[in-house]
């Protein structure tokens, strides 16, 4: 009976030994996972939102079919370990699992989180990045044609936002534009615009954008919203049609 007992308790030992085994191995794999996540949100992240997609495209679309076909081989890493649990009782590497699904997730978050900064934020600096900087311009000698590439531009220190000349244009926003001019003095063309959305009523002489209220700016960052720009300039034709103004070629700034 000792002899029956013993064995049994060496039984027991060995169990819980090998349950503690398959625990800290369990929990390596959980760890080494958790890093091999982390690196690829970070990668596919990258690639959707930082200079390389703007520079090389091409090559940015390659990181994220290389990372979808991580995600793909952990799937399969998944699949094979659930089908060898199923044949083997001793068998329960289930980390595979929870690095697929953890990896998967990563990728999805890393895309849309990528996309979303890349579209909001980082493609107009990139854009802007890539234009040229002008300075000391003068409003009523210069014209929108000789300007097309410019990305910031630091007016004379008389410049000024004429809000008497403001007015917004309504559609799924308040779309708002003022002239940048020296004084009230009347222009053959009013080429550079003041813009901002939602930050006047859309009535004439009405602009609050950007810095207009501060006597020290005289600066502006060119809008770089491609489908913010076709509104702007359907508000510079209102802008002309009510103050019976003319503007050759519309520039847009936002006023800093």
């Amino acid at each position: 009976m000792e002899s029956y007992g013993a064995a049994d308790g060496a039984t027991d030992a060995a169990k819980t030994h090998q349950l503690h085994k398959r625990r800290r191995m369990n929990i390596g794999g959980i760890c080494l996972s958790l890093f091999l996540v982390w690196l690829l949100f970070c990668v596919v992240y990258a690639a959707r939102t930082f200079s390389i997609r703007y520079t090389q495209p091409v090559l940015s679309i390659l990181v994220v079919i290389a990372g979808a076909i991580v995600v793909l081989l952990c799937l399969g890493l998944a699949i094979e370990s659930i089908r060898r649990r199923r044949s083997s009782s001793h068998y329960e590497p289930m980390w595979y699992m929870f690095l697929f699904v953890t990896a998967l997730l990563a990728f999805v978050l890393a895309n849309i989180m990528g996309e979303w900064n890349y579209k909001t934020n980082m493609s107009e600096i990139y854009s802007m990045s890539h234009m040229n900087d002008y300075a000391w311009v003068d409003p009523t000698r210069m014209r929108g044609q000789q300007m097309m590439d410019a990305g910031s531009v630091f007016f004379l220190n008389s410049t000024i936002v004429d809000q008497r000349l403001g007015i917004g244009f309504r559609n799924d926003g308040i779309y708002c534009v003022a002239p940048i001019t020296v004084g009230h003095t009347p222009l053959v063309s009013y080429d550079f615009w003041a813009v901002g959305m939602g930050c006047c009523s859309g009535a004439p002489g009405d602009f609050k954008c950007g810095q207009y209220d501060n006597p020290n700016a005289h600066g502006g960052l060119r809008l770089m919203k491609d489908d913010q720009r076709g509104f702007y300039r359907l508000a510079v034709q209102q802008a002309e049609a009510t103050f019976n103004i003319h503007s050759d070629h519309p520039l847009f700034f936002h006023w800093v």
